[in-house]
């Protein structure tokens, strides 16, 4: 990830480079990319189209959800709605279909970026997790939604209510 946003910011005027520098504001440049895969319900990996001639391959993190945990859930009925929302966000975001990434920046795993992220026909993916239920607002401050809670209403922008 790392070796792909010196690429990035190498070929991006010397103002967006220092833009994008160490205090992590995002780019606010838009970039179409190639879905490769689904990982989970708020990450993929896509080919990013950097420059002509100039492709990237890297995972995406969708900027504005959480998702329920594949990897290392917390409850069955996590795990279950985990399959789900990867099962949505592969409907959504087909192997192959184009997507526009918009204010990317650094996520806090490595080999990943954070964005924006819109359909082919200009749909934002957050926004169509959400209103499916199978996604909650998180910002990537503080806690994360509790997927395992019966009560699934006690979630809003990401707290508490």
């Amino acid at each position: 990830m790392v070796a792909i946003l010196i690429i990035i910011l190498s070929l991006l005027p010397m103002s967006v480079a220092e833009a994008a520098g160490p205090d992590s504001t995002p780019l606010y440049y838009s970039y179409t990319a190639t879905v490769e895969r689904v990982i989970d319900g708020d990450t993929f990996r896509v080919k990013v189209y950097v420059w002509p001639g100039l492709e990237a391959s890297t995972a995406v993190r969708i900027g504005g959800i959480d998702t329920p945990d594949l990897e290392l859930p917390k409850c069955e009925q996590e795990r279950a709605l985990g399959v789900q929302a990867k099962e949505l966000l592969s409907q959504i975001l087909p192997a192959g279909s184009r997507v526009t990434l918009n204010e990317i920046g650094p996520d806090k795993y490595f080999g990943r970026v954070g964005a924006r992220v819109q359909t082919k026909d200009g749909k934002d993916v957050a926004t169509q997790m959400l209103s499916q239920g199978l996604a909650r607002p998180y910002f990537g401050k503080g806690e994360k939604p509790d997927w395992c809670r019966e009560d699934k209403e006690h979630w809003t922008n990401g707290t508490r209510s």
